[in-house]
């Protein structure tokens, strides 16, 4: 059974940046708190597939998107996947993977040194400084990016960018972490609690157009076409390549508006998040308590949001036909297609790590994510599909 401690450490592993509106931390608490976890998970169960109401924001439509009957993309759906150890990569973390599959960066657990793979062959990448390290995003070209503390006191890393054997700073900022980078090479992350763009690894961040009185912002991601997803105040939100700054709509979870979510990911127009509903935090406690939570899916080119079951909210991956790769309601890791749920395998006596970050490869056939093996040691595997 996984335990409230597997989330926490996974989390600690992420650098800290300033928050006025903690994500993470607040689904932490709530789980901390278990009674509330549980009504959680059952509240999530319980929620419709299709969001009930048409929304508008900032002159976007997004509209309910019905049950699916059948897979999300013109792609067959893969009928098995096989399990195996990440080859040569040791008590790692994954943390990011290009649009292939073939590059994966991450970091050594324990140690906290960053990691880049390609095709199964792993590359211990130093960063300057002497702090915990790590690579977060990679494109197709194995140009990776990371950041890496002067010394572990530090409240902010430094951003970097990695590229034929060599690493260098971003420019613009002093601190930050990159946390997307696209084929094209523009790259995405926060610096300071404000969302940033670096056009490309030589040029200066540019800071991302938030909403009036925004305390606190984030990127994480970048599609091909140049759209950038992340959150300001714990809402998902997206910069589209024209302009136009977009607060996802948030769906109703048991009657009752989201009052956070959370973008995990995106990948040709389909963004992977989460919806949470809190309630007030007990006395001399700073962050709210998730009461329940429901992993969704937006579609920023087609306006269409909906709730996906039975993937829980967890930390989620998408493919380019928009699959998504998570975790079911028995605590499984699950490729979800459409109407098709596929368990994903784990090796005998193992777990699904709680909060364990997923990628997918475009065409969804090549996965990893983590898992806790019968020893109690945090592994990455990788799923292969047919």
């Amino acid at each position: 059974m996984r335990t409230d401690h597997d989330l926490i450490q996974l989390l600690d592993d992420e650098p800290p940046t300033p928050s006025a509106v903690d994500v993470r931390g607040a689904i932490a608490a709530g789980r901390r708190r278990r009674a509330v976890h549980r009504a959680g998970w059952a509240g999530a169960a319980a929620t419709a597939l299709a969001v009930a109401a048409v929304v508008t924001v900032n002159g976007a439509l997004f509209a309910p998107s019905p049950a699916p009957t059948e897979a999300a993309g013109p792609a067959a759906v893969p009928a098995s996947c096989v399990v195996r150890d990440l080859t040569g990569v040791p008590s790692s973390v994954v943390r990011g993977a290009d649009s292939t599959g073939r590059y994966l960066t991450g970091s050594t657990d324990p140690g906290a040194g960053a990691v880049l793979v390609h095709d199964g062959r792993s590359t211990s990448v130093e960063l300057p400084g002497a702090g915990r390290s790590a690579l977060t995003a990679v494109g197709a070209d194995g140009t990776a990016v990371g950041w890496r503390f002067a010394t572990d006191g530090d409240a902010e890393p430094v951003p970097f960018v990695y590229r034929q054997g060599r690493a260098s700073a971003l420019p613009g900022v002093a601190y930050g972490t990159p946390q997307g980078i696209n084929d094209a090479g523009t790259i995405v992350g926060t610096s300071g609690g404000v969302p940033v763009r670096w056009p490309s690894a030589t040029q200066d961040a540019v800071r991302l157009p938030v909403p009036p009185g925004t305390r606190q912002g984030s990127a994480i991601g970048i599609d091909a076409d140049g759209t950038i997803v992340g959150s300001t105040d714990g809402k998902a939100f997206a910069w589209l390549p024209d302009g136009t700054t977009l607060e996802l709509p948030r769906p109703e979870i048991g009657g009752v508006t989201a009052t956070m979510t959370m973008a995990s990911g995106i990948r040709n127009g389909w963004v992977v998040g989460s919806a949470h509903t809190t309630e007030r935090p007990p006395a001399g406690d700073l962050v709210p308590s998730v009461v329940r939570s429901v992993t969704v899916l937006w579609n920023v080119r087609t306006g269409t949001m909906r709730v996906v079951e039975p993937v829980r909210a967890e930390p989620a991956a998408v493919s380019a036909d928009g699959w998504l790769v998570g975790v079911g309601d028995d605590g499984g890791p699950v490729l979800v297609a459409g109407a098709t749920t596929l368990p994903l395998p784990l090796p005998a006596g193992s777990m699904t790590m709680a909060g364990s970050t997923f990628t997918v490869s475009a065409d969804g056939r090549s996965i990893t994510g983590s898992i806790v093996d019968a020893s109690a040691v945090r592994r990455s595997v990788r799923w292969q599909c047919r």
